[in-house]
């Protein structure tokens, strides 16, 4: 970059690195972070390239002192843009932790369906055995009545029996409960 020579001139200068930068953003915007970080870098060398082009046209401390003043403002300007940069990054992360939210929600959904289909089928073969012994412990409830409760030994195997049909009962509605 030539020199710039002059408050009037640095300051026509840095105005217009400054819209060329926010021109350059725009348009790399939409080309993906790439294109983004690209245009921030370019820019950014840009405006240190300014900061170390400007001249005073005389030795005079205040004209000195408003070129150090502009050079500063385009060294905080390239920091504007940096901290832009950053800011769309932590967006994007930001929307691609939410869409990394959503499809993990998706599947822990499936996962719990799923396993309530897993449970489901290994259930089947149980219920089919269930059904296979509730003949057999009807049997053992109809021949439990045959027993002579006045027989201690028979009455005692008359409330095993009873207890056997009740647990078996039970087992039977809660397997019948989840196998719906």
């Amino acid at each position: 970059m030539n020199d710039i020579i002059g408050v009037a001139a640095a300051t026509i200068a840095l105005r217009g690195l400054i819209n060329q930068g926010k021109a350059s953003l725009a348009a790399a915007h939409p080309q993906g972070p790439d294109a983004f970080d690209a245009a921030i870098d370019a820019i950014s060398i840009a405006l240190a390239d300014f900061a170390k082009a400007t001249r005073p046209e005389s030795d005079d401390p205040s004209e000195k002192a408003a070129i150090a003043a502009i050079d500063q403002q385009a060294l905080a300007a390239m920091q504007a843009f940096r901290l832009a940069g950053f800011a769309d990054s932590v967006s994007a992360i930001s929307a691609r932790n939410a869409r990394l939210d959503a499809i993990l929600a998706t599947l822990e959904s499936q996962s719990a369906t799923n396993e309530g289909t897993a449970s489901k089928l290994r259930l089947t073969s149980l219920s089919a055995a269930i059904e296979a012994m509730t003949e057999a412990v009807a049997s053992a409830k109809a021949l439990g009545k045959t027993l002579k409760t006045d027989n201690p030994e028979e009455a005692a195997i008359q409330r095993d029996i009873a207890k056997l049909v009740d647990a078996f009962a039970a087992l039977r509605t809660k397997v019948a409960a989840v196998n719906v």
